[in-house]
């Protein structure tokens, strides 16, 4: 193993190579102090991988790769990227957009610098490997081809020793004989009329005779197509006129009927005299590769077909992300008249940059997995303007399993995430209709207060004409108090009403989410007589999210619960006791929330379909279907799942699980 480091900074060089040598200890180790030197370096020594510092005087590291990889010599050579910062995130899509395979930051964990040497490694084996597999294919196709000449050339050598032979082409007959048997095409001697005199074995064999005598006598003209007779018969009397059309096409009939393809190409063979004396005409079977031509347009012509018709905009690109085809919908989608406008663009240029390490993700993630599927990302058209597209990205393979290009799918979900957007708000809206009542009470009790607090002062001015500022202070504490308790609720019932489109996700607490949303129904619960029990963990971490949107799953699930243990409490029989629960707790990996009642229950056949929008398990006008279809959605977009659990007249779980 070869390995060149590049860096004006000798320190760094001799801990580098330090480090890889403790890791690799038979490997070769070389280095450069400049940009230049290491170019030299790297077309001399053809190092596996090469370590570059971004930041060093005359060339920086950006050039060195961009030439590096322009250079057919060391091309192929995997680049890494080494520099003293983290680097900002241009500084990483600038060096992969140079051709760079990787990225490290100093000071280097051997560990990485490990694991990403052997990675380049292997890149650089599978370059080597493809070039050598391109290298072998090359000489097949150039000793197919020079086989084919060759054959072609053993047929031109017979036309010309038939001129030069013809008047002894009687004592030579066996010899001629002999090539023609050897010969893949036909070889056909005629009179000055086309009539046949003589036609080489592999030619009674090919137009489906047992016997020559089947053939001679007749011309060519009898064996081809009625459509191609006039145009043959034309080319045979240029000949006479000095014009010769060369190797010419035409379709044959077979003994039984059959057609198939030929190629003939004809010459005159001279007398002593130099004078046409006979016609030799060479005829060569193409049907098997017009089959194969014709076979390969109509697979082309049906995958364009599903390509246009497919439902999602369909890109094809090549390894490096150019665009080599696009689909009409992809076409439409990007904002383009026509495809040249598109082909030859790198796929790159139309993502916004908060998005691009993303779609590198994702194409790192397809080159290694062999398929990514459903990541939504922003895409920029022609006119500038973003369309929300759901990508899913495939890597197509070549017949030896070598990675050829990418299949790109693209879905504008533009419309539907505006269409989920207005769900979840009108569900928001509704769930505050519901809570109306429970708010409320929320907001009556402290204006009672403030109404109590207010008449004992009144009471107390009326009798007594001195003022106790000790107690007129403490009684109009408490009246600011409740006042600041309603501006909290008011605050919180219009943030939460207020569309969520345009937030950003944070990181928030999961106790203090679900605290909000209780508190917007915890009034309404004990009117209700519904014992609602909460088991937080303060050791829970916080997730990333929209904290309103999780509010309002959690209003949601509670609002289920309680149409569950209401209906159950209907039933006659025992005392039931209404209860609710919610608890929190965690592990190293996931975060859970589980919401669980003691209702009616669902049926287990049932189960699958809760999740679907418009579907619903209550009674007509007391429920749309989209509650829990909306939870789904908000629980997937912070990255969770959702599950429930349920038996009928034993109650409900929901469990919402979340990374950490």
């Amino acid at each position: 193993m070869v390995i060149l480091a590049i860096d004006d900074n000798r320190d760094n060089l001799i801990s580098v190579s330090a480090q890889i040598f403790d890791a690799f200890p038979a490997c070769e180790m070389l280095t450069a102090h400049s940009g230049p030197e290491g170019i030299e370096l790297a077309n001399s020594a053809s190092p596996d991988v090469i370590l570059l510092d971004i930041f060093m005087p005359v060339m920086d590291g950006f050039e060195v790769c961009k030439r590096l990889k322009s250079n057919p010599v060391t091309r192929d050579i995997p680049v890494v990227f080494v520099t003293a910062t983290k680097g900002s995130k241009a500084d990483r899509i600038k060096a992969l957009e140079c051709g760079a395979e990787a990225f490290l930051s100093k000071p280097i964990d051997e560990s990485e610098l490990s694991a990403q040497i052997r990675a380049m490694v292997r890149i650089k084996q599978a370059n080597t490997e493809r070039m050598n597999e391109n290298t072998r294919l090359e000489r097949l196709v150039s000793e197919r081809t020079r086989l084919l000449n060759e054959s072609h050339a053993a047929s031109i050598l017979l036309l010309e020793e038939l001129k030069r032979e013809n008047v002894i082409r009687k004592e030579s007959e066996s010899r001629y004989r002999s090539i023609l048997l050897a010969l893949p095409d036909i070889v056909t001697i005629a009179d000055l009329n086309g009539r046949i005199e003589m036609i080489s074995p592999v030619g009674i064999k090919m137009f489906g005779f047992s016997s020559e005598k089947d053939i001679l006598g007749k011309t060519l003209l009898d064996f081809l197509v009625p459509e191609d007779k006039e145009r043959a018969f034309a080319n045979i009397g240029g000949m006479f006129q000095g014009l010769f059309p060369g190797v010419e096409e035409y379709r044959a009939i077979k003994a039984d009927g059959s057609r198939f393809d030929i190629e003939a190409n004809a010459e005159f063979v001279p007398d002593a005299d130099g004078n046409p004396e006979k016609l030799i005409i060479v005829i060569r079977d193409v049907s098997i590769r017009k089959q194969a031509q014709e076979a390969l347009k109509v697979s082309e012509d049906k995958f364009k077909t599903m390509v246009n018709v497919s439902p999602d905009g369909i890109i094809l690109t090549d390894l490096n992300g150019v665009i080599t085809e696009v689909s009409e919908l992809a076409l439409d989608m990007f904002g383009f008249d026509t495809r040249d406008e598109l082909i030859g663009r790198r796929f790159l240029q139309f993502i916004p940059s908060m998005f691009r390490i993303k779609v590198l993700e994702i194409v790192e993630r397809t080159y290694n997995d062999g398929l990514t599927q459903n990541i939504e990302i922003k895409i920029r058209r022609k006119s500038k303007t973003q369309f929300t597209a759901e990508v899913s990205v495939s890597l197509i393979e070549g017949p030896d399993l070598n990675p050829l290009s990418f299949m790109i799918i693209l879905r504008d979900v533009t419309e539907r995430r505006a269409m989920e957007t207005k769900q979840i708000h009108a569900d928001r809206m509704a769930t505050l209709g519901e809570m109306a009542s429970g708010i409320a009470h929320e907001i009556n009790q402290p204006l009672n207060n403030i109404s109590m607090a207010m008449d004992n002062l009144l009471f107390g001015f009326s009798q007594s004409p001195l003022v106790d500022f000790e107690a007129l202070e403490r009684k109009s504490e408490r009246i600011f108090e409740n006042i600041s308790r309603m501006k909290k609720i008011i605050d919180h019932i219009r943030a939460f009403s207020r569309s969520q489109d345009d937030n950003i996700s944070a990181s928030f607490l999961v106790n203090t989410a679900i605290v909000n949303a209780v508190s917007m129904l915890s009034e309404q619960f004990k009117h209700m007589g519904i014992n609602l029990n909460l088991e937080l963990n303060r050791e829970v971490p916080e997730i990333l999210g929209n904290t309103f949107k999780f509010e309002q799953v959690i209003i949601n699930l509670l609002v289920n619960a309680r149409d569950a243990v209401v209906e159950e409490s209907k039933k006659p029989g025992e005392d039931y006791e209404m209860s609710i629960g919610i608890r929190t707790f965690s592990d190293a990996q996931k975060m859970n929330v589980e919401i669980t009642d003691n209702g009616v229950g669902i049926e287990e056949e049932l189960l699958p379909n809760i999740m679907l929008p418009f579907y619903t398990t209550k009674e007509e006008g007391k429920g749309t279907g989209l509650g829990l279809s909306i939870c789904y959605q908000i629980i997937k977009e912070m990255k969770g799942t959702i599950s429930v659990s349920s038996k009928p007249s034993l109650g409900t779980t929901v469990n919402l699980v979340f990374d950490i």
